[in-house]
C-alpha cells in the first residue's frame, strides 16, 4: 500500500495492529507497548517518505491488538507518538471513540451507547497532547471540544 500511495500522489495513514482481526484481543502481550509501537510506526513512517507519501499520518491503533491497559499506557505517552510523527512531517491520529476500554474503566461496564463521556474526555486528552485528528462517531460533540479547545482564553474572559 506505501508504494501505491506514492506512486498515485495520496495520503497514508499507518496504523499499528498487533495479530490477525480474529484473534489480536484473546492475549496480546507486549515488552513496552509505548515503545514497540513507536518503533513499528517510526519504520513504517521512514519507508512511508523514502517512497514520497504526503501527507502522513500515523496512528497508535487503539484497541487493535491492545488490553485496557496497553490502551491507556499509549494515551498517556501520546505526546511520545507526536513527537516521533513530527519528525517525519507527519501527524498522528487517534481513535478512542466508544471503545470497548471505555466501558470498563468505571465501577460497571458500559454499553457502547454510554461512552461518549470517555471518548470526549480521551479525544481532549489527545487534542491537548498535540494529536492532528481524532476519528470519531458522535462528530458535532467532537467538533464542539476542538473549538473549546482551541478558541483562546482572552475571548472567553472578555
Amino acid at each position: 500500500m506505501l508504494g501505491l500511495a506514492g506512486e498515485l500522489d495520496v495520503g497514508y495513514v499507518a496504523m499499528h495492529a498487533k495479530g490477525d482481526p480474529k484473534t489480536m484481543q484473546l492475549n496480546p502481550t507486549y515488552e513496552d507497548v509505548v515503545e514497540e509501537v513507536a518503533a513499528f510506526l517510526g519504520d513504517v513512517a521512514a519507508k512511508a517518505r523514502d517512497l514520497g507519501v504526503r501527507p502522513l499520518w500515523i496512528d497508535p491503533g487503539i484497541g487493535f491488538g491492545k488490553t485496557v491497559t496497553h490502551n491507556l499506557a499509549l494515551l498517556a505517552n501520546i505526546r511520545r507518538l507526536v513527537d516521533l510523527a513530527q519528525e517525519y512531517g507527519a501527524g498522528v491520529i487517534v481513535g478512542t471513540s466508544r471503545k470497548r476500554f471505555l466501558g470498563v474503566l468505571g465501577a460497571h461496564e458500559l454499553d457502547v451507547d454510554e461512552r461518549l463521556e470517555g471518548s470526549i474526555a480521551t479525544e481532549a486528552w489527545a487534542m491537548l497532547e498535540g494529536v492532528s485528528m481524532v476519528r470519531v462517531h458522535d462528530a458535532v460533540a467532537a467538533v464542539q471540544l476542538r473549538e473549546l479547545l482551541v478558541r483562546p482564553v482572552e475571548e472567553v474572559v472578555s
